[in-house]
């Protein structure tokens, strides 16, 4: 008996490829042994080179890291600079003309000190290193901040190895014209240089040529963070089980292929604003029809367990509170005063020796080793998570005619309108002259 032969299905859908982090979480450093090829080394061991590129990756990704990452910044940076000029206090306008130009544009690309440490401070957080680049031509001063995304460093620890394609060439020790590194840069070693890098680094114990950042505690929380959301996209977009089989036999309309057939069905009912999916299958005949079974897929309640444990993970290992964070608990609604502490906490904790001193260390030391303004030093005023205005009485300093317009009353006419609401508390805005004058009926 011949077996009868089945004809190909004409008409088939493809799923995408997924954009997942490529490398493993860190194990160790590679050590600058004959097992090592390139002539820098590589981040990290069994990373392909590209650990601290998934690192800025997984930034973008995870939204509890990315609003802790972005709070930590705010905090480090502050709102402004304070100066000092052989250790007395100075206003901005007080500094000497050269040091305020150069402060308003420390490179030809026109950015300003604080916009360099801010660059400094975000790559500092995200990945544990950050790179202040000193340039000098003549008497100007160039700094800038090199994206540690793509510095590499020699096994002698002397020479910057720099690319934007590290991603493209790996571990790959002959990189092409296609993918160039730039070799051209050394780090700072005491003696003086026209042009050199700076590096600032977490240091951990075993880990020598790079740093980590503080929260690598939680990196498998943080992709787990990412993952559930895009696997709910993913359910939406792609998901295998459909709604209608559709089965068609016979030949196609004249001027189209298969596929362009069930394409052409497919967009019709397929996409935004159409509910549900259809599976469609071109057959040469009924032999060929799918056998389909739906299997049970309820997930939902282990998603919301993993998604409440990695957030509070990630929070943890960023040794902030949720407060802070920008997180609201269930049930908890945190005072004024609950909010300071915690902020001072972490800020006195994590922020303010972490970070904030050890980035204005080195631009004080640059400021002081490069440039001819060696008597200012900078320091940063901190931003405060709550307002002034919180302990302030409105009516101690609005007067009766504001709070009848805020009110959408008419003023009053007569000089009561002019009046401090609360009158008792007129005291609490008058300065000590004011207090003298009327004391000695002036």
């Amino acid at each position: 008996m011949t077996q009868k032969k089945l004809n190909k299905i004409k008409g088939s859908t493809v799923k995408p490829k997924a954009d997942p982090v490529t490398t493993p979480i860190i194990d160790k450093e590679k050590a600058p042994n004959q097992d090592i090829l390139q002539n820098w080394i590589p981040f990290f061991q069994d990373s392909n080179n590209i650990f601290v590129n998934d690192l800025a990756k997984r930034a973008r990704r995870s939204s509890t890291h990315s609003s802790i990452i972005n709070q930590k910044i705010t905090f480090a940076v502050g709102k402004e600079f304070l100066f000092k000029v052989d250790g007395e206090e100075k206003t901005f306008d007080e500094l000497d003309s050269g040091f305020q130009e150069w402060f308003m544009e420390v490179n030809p690309e026109g950015d300003t000190l604080r916009d360099v440490f801010k660059d400094l401070t975000q790559s500092f957080v995200i990945t544990g290193n950050c790179y202040p680049h000193i340039k000098k031509v003549g008497d100007y001063t160039a700094l800038y901040c090199e994206d540690a995304t793509t510095v590499r460093k020699s096994k002698d620890k002397k020479r910057a190895y720099i690319s934007n394609f590290w991603r493209d060439i790996l571990n790959s020790n002959t990189p092409s014209s296609q993918y160039p590194i730039n070799s051209n840069l050394t780090f700072y070693d005491g003696s003086q240089k026209s042009e050199y890098l700076m590096h600032i680094m977490r240091k951990y114990p075993e880990f020598n040529y790079y740093g980590l950042p503080d929260y690598v505690g939680a990196l498998n929380w943080i992709d787990i963070e990412y993952r559930i959301p895009k696997y709910n996209i993913d359910k939406f977009d792609n998901g295998f089980f459909p709604s209608v089989l559709m089965q068609m036999f016979g030949e196609v309309p004249d001027g189209m292929n298969a596929q362009e057939y069930v394409n052409k069905i497919k967009d019709t009912y397929v996409g935004e604003g159409k509910n549900d999916k259809i599976l469609i299958e071109l057959l040469d005949s009924p032999e060929q029809a799918a056998v389909i079974q739906q299997l049970e897929n309820e997930r939902e309640g282990e998603f919301l367990t993993l998604s409440n444990l990695s957030e509070k993970a990630i929070i943890v290992a960023h040794r902030i509170t949720p407060g802070i964070a920008g997180l609201e608990t269930a049930g908890k609604l945190g005072s004024n005063q609950q909010i300071k502490d915690e902020y001072d906490k972490f800020m006195n904790s994590v922020v303010i020796p972490d970070y904030q001193e050890p980035l204005l260390r080195f631009i004080n030391r640059i400021i002081k080793r490069e440039t001819k303004w060696n008597n200012i030093e900078i320091s940063v005023l901190n931003v405060a998570p709550v307002g002034n205005s919180a302990g302030l009485d409105i009516n101690a300093v609005t007067t009766i005619n504001e709070g009848r317009g805020m009110l959408g009353m008419n003023p009053l006419e007569d000089d009561r309108g002019e009046n401090f609401i609360n009158q008792n508390s007129v005291a609490n805005i008058e300065t000590t002259e004011d207090k003298e004058e009327d004391k000695d009926g002036i």
